[in-house]
């Protein structure tokens, strides 16, 4: 059905927190904060359609969720809605690597190449091989992709980790390995393969049997039942255009978990301890085992990134994927977490901040989407650009195509191996994505513009207008 911006508004506003377990002035103070920071997110700034949320502490929890599961859809979103949590997986597989290293099934310090299907190769450099604990801290060298990963997933067949190791076999590594952090799915894609290979039980196995039943976890699967799918939201770019699902299947450990406000707050309070834990020792050993990550503002963990940069720890970690995105967040000290799920690629990361620590993130509102008319200032970034030069960091090479669209609501960059991601305005012409050091920037003045710089980890490349 078609949703009317009345309806869209009244559905948002209609849902309402769960009961939580603390005094009446404390649930209605910590309530209405929540409640009052979803409402802005979904109808003042138009972040997405549909979000859920949960604040965690020892005194409970508090779920909240605010407007509706699609633009064609107006049934509203609650704790129980199924979302796709893309890169938040990677804290599930974290979480099932420190499980193996605990039964001895196998060691951190371990080659991934030990516990990889038969004929499956990993490069290395100067004769070293990439290890497990070198995947686990992002620190291979490996891309962030595949390349052509989106033609890929159309043509998988009954091996669906051949294109993954299609490319491994080939690829030449150009730094040593352990040398730096670089961000890669390939990375937590291939601890998931050795662990499903190692265990004899494939990745979904490996996370409903020593994740999701242990800790009660019921909606937290990659491939949702009937039951799951009647309630799950709908992916979109933004708040108007509806996304495709994003199919990846040799990358099942980097992005694949769907879940819920409701599961994710269970998950995150035993992270933090607030619950007592059977698996109190696995989540100890994630955060134990670290490196330095200044990209995160502190350190890469297992699974998780820790945050130094704002006082107290905050251990934390999100995604996005086309159509949907996630940040799950704890304070250690404070024993309080917050989880945040949203059915647009416009990431939810400060809104979880936010929740978490009050004061902490100055939100933005912008015009609603039926007050947007054609924007010169925007209209003349539109078109296709071609690099001038690759970047090695981000897996780019001379010849190949930065486009840029409008979105309802601003302007979307597509590269080639990544999703279509909306860009943040930054003032001057430049513009950013949220939670990566990524800066693209324009030209000012009038007319087309003619060139678009693109800097990733302090190295710029230049991109001209087709």
């Amino acid at each position: 059905m078609s949703l009317t911006r009345r309806a869209f508004t009244g559905a948002a506003i209609a849902s309402a927190a769960v009961p939580w377990n603390a005094s009446a002035a404390t649930q209605a103070t910590e309530a209405q904060r929540v409640r009052q920071l979803l409402v802005d997110w979904v109808v003042g700034q138009h972040q997405c359609l549909g979000v859920a949320a949960a604040l965690v502490s020892e005194r409970g929890t508090l779920f909240d969720a605010q407007g509706v599961l699609g633009f064609a859809d107006g049934r509203p979103v609650n704790a129980d809605t199924v979302f796709g949590i893309a890169s938040l997986t990677k804290v599930f597989t974290g979480l099932l690597l420190s499980i193996s290293v605990l039964r001895g099934e196998l060691a951190l310090a371990d080659p991934v190449s030990r516990h990889l299907p038969n004929g499956a190769t990993v490069p290395g450099f100067d004769g070293r091989e990439i290890t497990l604990l070198d995947l686990a801290m992002h620190a291979t060298g490996l891309p962030q992709e595949i390349p052509d990963y989106a033609a890929a997933a159309e043509h998988i067949g009954t091996d669906s980790d051949k294109p993954l190791f299609d490319f491994l076999a080939k690829h030449k590594l150009t730094r040593p390995i352990g040398e730096s952090w670089s961000y890669s799915n390939i990375n937590y894609a291939l601890i998931g393969i050795a662990l499903a290979h190692r265990t004899g039980r494939n990745y979904e196995q490996l996370v409903i049997e020593r994740i999701a039943r242990p800790l009660g976890m019921p909606s937290t699967r990659v491939t949702p039942s009937v039951e799951m799918a009647a309630r799950r939201a709908h992916p979109h770019l933004d708040a108007r255009t509806p996304a495709p699902e994003w199919n990846k299947p040799w990358s099942l450990g980097a992005g694949s978990l769907q879940s819920t406000a409701r599961d994710l707050a269970v998950f995150v309070s035993h992270a933090m301890g607030v619950r007592t834990s059977p698996l109190r020792d696995a989540f100890d050993a994630m955060l134990k085992t670290t490196r330095p990550a200044p990209f995160l503002e502190g350190d890469q963990a297992i699974g998780w990134g820790i945050d130094k940069s704002n006082g107290e720890p905050r251990v934390f970690f999100g995604g996005r994927a086309p159509g949907f995105t996630s940040a799950m967040m704890f304070d250690p000290k404070a024993r309080r977490a917050a989880v945040v799920l949203g059915n647009s690629a416009l990431m939810v990361e400060s809104l979880g901040r936010e929740i978490l620590r009050p004061g902490t993130v100055t939100l933005q509102k912008s015009a609603p989407p039926d007050e947007i008319a054609l924007n010169p200032a925007l209209d003349r970034l539109v078109g296709r650009y071609v690099l001038v030069e690759g970047h090695r960091d981000a897996n780019f090479a001379a010849g190949e195509i930065v486009e840029i669209s409008r979105t309802e609501t601003g302007i979307a960059v597509f590269m080639p191996r990544y999703p279509k991601v909306p860009l943040q305005a930054l003032g001057d012409g430049a513009f950013g994505i949220e939670g990566f050091p990524v800066r693209y920037q324009f030209p000012m003045g009038e007319g087309p513009a003619a060139t678009l710089s693109l800097t990733i980890n302090g190295k710029t490349v230049v991109a001209r207008r087709q």
